[in-house]
């Protein structure tokens, strides 16, 4: 399996070339372990290798992280948790892609990543999700632990995307149909349901890069 890519049963195939769905353009796909709400879908989950998978005998540990370098093979896109690093990657807005392993080690901490795939560049969509992060309020965990964190949000780059957008938490990802910009309304809606529902209860500066 790709890296990143996710797996869809032959049934919610079918069922997708007939039938509008979880919000992939204008055919979706019903992922496999997955319901859906409009362009929002819920993935539960109780153990890494649910969602994702590691080669065999990669040393792991507390049940979740595995070595920097390891590759992690995410079954949903974007990754809606899983192993991941021990290092997470630091909170607020990134110019260039950060690896998947690091930034599902924010989603554990109740973060919510903000991906973006233009190959052309889109300053626009970019600059319109760059208003969302700053208009978020003080995350009042971060404000408790004196971080110096504003909010659990991750802005960045995803090359292995396969749409213009999407959004994703612990569990849950918003993958919308982008038509003239993002639904602003609809994304804030997205976090303020899922950001801080991550495994753990964390605000601490992230270490990477």
């Amino acid at each position: 399996m790709m890296r990143g890519m996710a797996r869809f049963s032959v049934p919610a195939l079918m069922v997708a070339l007939l039938t509008p769905g979880c919000g992939h353009g204008t055919a979706s796909l019903e992922p496999d372990g997955g319901t859906c709400s409009g362009p929002t879908c819920n993935f539960p989950f109780t153990a890494a290798d649910q969602v994702s998978s590691v080669p065999a005998g990669t040393p792991v540990t507390g049940g979740w992280h595995v070595d920097v370098g390891t590759i992690v093979t995410y079954d949903e896109q974007p990754p809606v948790g899983g192993y991941h690093y021990p290092v997470w990657a630091i909170w607020g807005t990134h110019t260039d892609p950060v690896p998947l392993e690091y930034l599902v080690h924010n989603e554990e901490h109740g973060g919510v990543l903000l991906l973006y795939n233009c190959d052309a560049g889109c300053p626009d969509l970019v600059a319109q999700l760059q208003g969302v992060v700053d208009s978020q309020p003080q995350d009042p965990l971060c404000a408790s632990e004196g971080t110096g964190v504003n909010a659990r949000l991750v802005l960045v780059p995803d090359r292995s995307l396969d749409i213009q957008f999407a959004a994703a938490a612990w569990g849950w990802w918003y993958r919308p149909a982008i038509d003239g910009g993002v639904n602003v309304g609809d994304l804030q809606t997205f976090i303020t349901d899922h950001i801080g529902n991550g495994r753990e209860a964390e605000c601490a500066q992230g270490g990477y890069p």
